[in-house]
């Protein structure tokens, strides 16, 4: 019997609103102590977005036109963390919205490991927020749960 994502996807997720400070997110993710993937969700619990490292960084630096974001082969500059301009005011005027990206990858509670396990190595992501069919979040899965799943599968716990 093939093990679904149901059976092994972590619970006990951390979400925020669209609503949700820079300074509360800041907060919330000096708790975690790998790089965090954060849920945004809507009243409803549905999974409307993502916050990650890359989404902290990206949003303080001078614009850069959308269409040589699109360029494959175009090196971007190396972004040094200590040269971006960040002002405390920043702290409570920056929402969550403003952040996020909404183009999410997700993966149904139903679904096989084996198939996400290829869909995570296929768009290399180590994380994946996990959803109902009415696209609630539910929770998250990782490459390690995966791997640790099919450890105990094997017989080592």
């Amino acid at each position: 019997m093939d093990m679904l994502v149901k059976d092994i996807m972590k619970k006990d997720v951390v979400s925020v609103k669209r609503s949700t400070p820079l300074k509360e997110l800041i907060n919330i993710l000096k708790n975690f102590h790998t790089i965090p993937l954060v849920p945004v969700v809507d009243d409803d619990n549905g999974l409307i977005g993502m916050v990650s490292f890359h989404n902290l960084i990206d949003a303080f630096l001078p614009y850069e036109s959308s269409i040589l974001k699109t360029i494959p082969f175009l090196e971007r500059e190396e972004i040094d963390i200590f040269e971006l301009e960040i002002t405390p005011e920043m702290g409570v005027l920056v929402l969550v919205d403003d952040l996020m990206d909404t183009k999410v990858l997700a993966v149904n509670e139903e679904e096989p490991l084996e198939k996400v396990y290829n869909l995570m190595k296929t768009h290399s992501i180590d994380k994946l927020p996990v959803v109902n069919q009415d696209q609630k979040l539910l929770g998250m899965i990782g490459d390690f749960d995966i791997l640790i799943a099919v450890f105990r599968q094997k017989g080592i716990k």
